[in-house]
């Protein structure tokens, strides 16, 4: 009986709410991490403290210039104000001139010759030329009295009549060669003046100009870049904090740094792996693609996987890395055949151009259709740095909705999913920036 009470088509109980619940919490964590995983964001990624400090050689040829071509202008200073006394008689006839050069100070010019009585032997005094007058009359006795007024009245020296050319002195400004000022002296301000319009930025210590172009049916942004020093080359971790967070965006991150011009960095918080060195400090040791690191001098440098060695990078004064790659150009030449799904499609991009330490670039390509743009593949990407930008050395930064290059706290491109609204676009969490020095 108890057999057939318990047969096999009796339905059985449910779980216990106490067992669903658990269960259920672990669907949705699954579904949360695969929706994160594939869209940048890595929860699984631990904060991690700094681990080494780059030695930073020191040199004083950082900023040596073998031939310095600039034109530091010319001081244009006079000698001082120069009054020139002469004496004349009555007649209007200068019978000597006493020249002597006076300096003059708050526009007040005094001179003893203008006072001097005679210095030449045809000029005499009033009561010489009476004396000798009288004498006369004396001798030949038969002068008129009148006669004798007369010629001492012509003997008498006129007041001393003064000629004063007044000189301005001007100090040309001079252009400051210090840092990579050597190089390019017509490009920085001369002053603290900043010079600035809907493209171009000018200081003291920046310049920047922005152009526009189509390349491979997409519009292009580049960022030529000059700085005087490595310090107005800059970066930012989101929030000032190496972690995977919940990603800041770059209109907030921008207007906290005071960036200038900004451009998306690596997405180095939505990886495990890859080389993260930042302002001289070491984050992550894990390479995973090609690295491009600038180094304290200004210098570029980009390696293999396999070429990375992050105890030398360190020893050798390593300032940035950057991680996400590929190598568009190394050492002068363009880098082809990257044909891989994403590199070999049609995306919007973000890379860092070098020429020379002190001069760089930024480039953002639009893509995806935002704006006619159809996107560059990595060989397009390539080209347009190696062929048409001339860049000594390129390297890929992350792409797609990430890329965003922004210019006077706007954004200067149209990236992914731009709809107008800065807080639209991406969270980042890092960025390359240029800034002035505080």
């Amino acid at each position: 009986m108890a057999a057939s009470d318990n047969g096999g088509n009796k339905p059985r109980k449910p779980l216990p709410l106490a067992a669903l619940i658990p269960m259920d919490a672990a669907l949705i964590a699954a579904s949360l991490l695969s929706f994160a995983y594939f869209h940048h964001v890595n929860p699984l990624f631990k904060d991690k403290a700094p681990l080494l400090q780059a030695t930073i050689p020191q040199r004083d040829d950082i900023y040596a210039v073998s031939s310095t071509t600039a034109q530091t202008g010319t001081d244009k200073t006079t000698s001082a104000d120069t009054t020139t006394a002469t004496v004349k008689t009555e007649s209007g006839k200068t019978d000597k001139t006493d020249q002597t050069e006076v300096t003059t100070k708050s526009g007040s010019s005094k001179s003893s010759a203008a006072t001097t009585k005679t210095t030449a032997n045809n000029t005499v005094s009033s009561e010489d030329a009476q004396q000798g007058t009288e004498s006369e009359a004396q001798q030949g006795g038969d002068t008129p009295q009148s006669e004798t007024k007369k010629t001492t009245a012509s003997t008498t020296p006129t007041t001393t009549t003064r000629k004063t050319t007044t000189t301005t002195t001007t100090t040309a400004l001079q252009y400051d060669l210090s840092g990579w000022g050597a190089k390019w002296p017509e490009l920085f301000s001369i002053d603290n003046t900043i010079e600035k319009t809907d493209h171009s930025y000018r200081s003291h210590d920046i310049y920047i100009n922005l152009t526009t172009c189509e390349y491979a049916d997409s519009n292009c942004y580049i960022a030529d870049i000059y700085v005087r020093k490595l310090e107005n080359f800059k970066t930012a971790f989101e929030h000032d904090e190496f972690v995977n967070g919940p990603q800041e965006n770059m209109y907030d991150m921008a207007a906290r740094t005071n960036a200038i011009l900004a451009i998306n960095g690596d997405f180095t918080g939505g990886h495990e792996n890859g080389v993260v060195i930042r302002d001289y400090v070491l984050y992550r040791d894990q390479p995973r693609n090609d690295v491009g690191v600038l180094f304290y001098d200004g210098t570029y440098e980009i390696y293999s996987r396999n070429e990375c060695d992050t105890a030398a990078l360190l020893a050798s004064g390593a300032c940035d890395s950057m991680t996400f790659g590929p190598a568009l150009v190394k050492n002068g030449n363009t880098i082809t055949g990257q044909t891989s799904s994403m590199l070999g499609e049609k995306h919007p991009r973000s890379g860092f151009g070098y020429y020379e330490p002190g001069h760089y670039c930024f480039v953002a390509a639009d893509g995806r259709g935002m704006g006619g743009s159809a996107g560059v593949t990595c060989d397009e990407f390539a080209a347009l740095f190696g062929d048409v930008l001339g860049c000594y050395q390129a390297y890929n930064l992350d792409g797609g909705k990430t890329s965003q290059l922004w210019f006077d706290g706007a954004c200067f491109n149209q990236p992914d999913g731009f709809n107008g609204n800065p807080h639209s676009l991406r969270g980042l969490t890092d960025i390359f920036y240029i800034g002035e020095v505080e």
